[in-house]
């Protein structure tokens, strides 16, 4: 409940802007997911992988607001 109050009251001064979002997810969408998955039906889309090292750099990407697809840091 505190990140909902969080992001309206900072919601004025950010650039991108949320939507308040809930989900209950349940046992059955989760099997489906995962066949889906595992099958190639969907699939990530992944902008950037960068080494652990890089972290602070991964960050600012996706800072930027110009990130397309994850960017996924590597351990």
């Amino acid at each position: 409940m505190g990140y909902f109050i969080s992001a309206f009251l900072i919601a004025p001064f950010v650039r991108q802007q949320g939507q308040p979002f809930t989900s209950a997810p349940n046992r059955e969408d989760m099997e489906l997911l995962g066949t889906l998955a595992e099958s190639g039906t969907i699939r990530p889309v992944v902008g950037r992988t960068l080494p652990f090292g890089e972290t602070a750099a991964a960050l600012a990407h996706v800072g930027t607001g110009h990130a397309r697809g994850k960017v996924v840091v590597a351990l």
